[in-house]
């Protein structure tokens, strides 16, 4: 998270110079001028700079860490600032739901402000998602293969392959083709659902938590949210491409089939992700996250057909390649 300055204030200088002035150095007139150009005064500025100004930026409750520092502007010059770590670590270590902040930029000659401007701010705990009005691309942070409970659902996917006969690389696409990493993903959503996880609600469009995976196991309910999140961090864990895909009102999970990846972190071309899917070309593969849950009794085949009907009927708007996001240097969360 990083601030701008948004607005800047200016200043006329003391002198102003006239038309009548001007016309007792050049053969012209006020009218003349004014008529012309619409000027009737300008000023000048022969000695006057701005110096001596103090710069302050204040947050409440201990959001910023302090910044005052001294400034001096030349005549027709621009002042660039580089604010440097302003977040309080302190601040958002701290915080547990979503809270309003205001921000205050002033800037002060001898004492006397020139210039004052309030800003609010809403701050979230570091486990929540800005939702899909917010930076789409950090829902990847959220994937987090490093969770205890990844390792553990990885050894049950392991164990119901083998029931499967199912020979398989447990260690991402080496020695896989695409019809063994389905029956990983299949693996996968057979896992999840020998949990009956129950569903809790929650609204994408807005910041919402998105940090449970933790938890998810040991409590079995979570958010179509926070189980999509976990099914990635899952998949992730196992070398593995995933793709979170949502609108509004859905969001779901899939994952490469080969060692491959888009080109963007977050794209709204669904018409490509629906070709990707399709038979023939099978790249991807999605499945429903709601079949999941325990009121739902579906094959992972049919909720493969599920998504796809969603997906027609335009349920979903964006995706994020979890693999680019890396690549991008937008790594998980711990």
């Amino acid at each position: 998270m990083s601030f701008s300055i948004l607005s800047t204030g200016r200043a006329l200088p003391k002198k102003a110079f006239t038309n009548d002035d001007l016309a007792a150095f050049v053969d012209t007139n006020d009218e003349w001028i004014r008529t012309r150009t619409g000027i009737e005064q300008r000023y000048y500025c022969d000695e006057e700079t701005l110096t001596d100004l103090t710069l302050t930026i204040e947050g409440t409750n201990g959001v910023l860490v302090p910044f005052q520092r001294s400034l001096e502007i030349p005549f027709e010059s621009v002042v660039e600032i580089a604010l440097g770590e302003i977040l309080s670590p302190l601040y958002f270590a701290s915080v547990e739901e979503i809270r309003e902040e205001k921000i205050t930029v002033s800037l002060k000659k001898e004492e006397k402000t020139v210039l004052s401007k309030e800003w609010t701010v809403t701050t979230l705990p570091f486990d929540f998602w800005q939702g899909t009005q917010g930076d789409i691309e950090l829902l990847a942070s959220f994937v987090r293969p490093r969770l205890g409970d990844c390792a553990r659902v990885q050894t049950e996917i392991a164990e119901q392959l083998k029931k499967w006969n199912v020979s398989c690389e447990m260690g991402g696409y080496i020695g896989n083709d695409k019809n063994t990493v389905r029956n990983v993903i299949a693996a996968l959503f057979s896992t999840l659902r020998k949990y009956a996880i129950l569903q809790k609600t929650c609204d994408i469009s807005k910041p919402v938590a998105a940090g449970a995976g933790v938890k998810i196991l040991a409590e079995r309910a979570a958010s179509p949210l926070e189980l999509a999140l976990f099914a990635c961090s899952c998949l992730e864990s196992m070398g593995l491409h995933p793709v979170l895909l949502f609108g509004d009102k859905e969001i779901t999970c899939g994952v490469w089939l080969y060692d491959g990846c888009f080109l963007d972190t977050v794209s709204d071309d669904v018409t490509r992700l629906e070709t990707y899917v399709s038979d023939g070309i099978n790249n991807l593969s999605f499945f429903d996250v709601m079949d999941v849950y325990s009121d739902k009794n579906a094959a992972y085949a049919t909720s493969e057909t599920h998504f796809k009907q969603k997906l027609s009927a335009g349920l979903y708007e964006k995706f994020v390649d979890v693999r680019r996001c890396r690549i991008s240097k937008i790594m998980s969360l711990p």
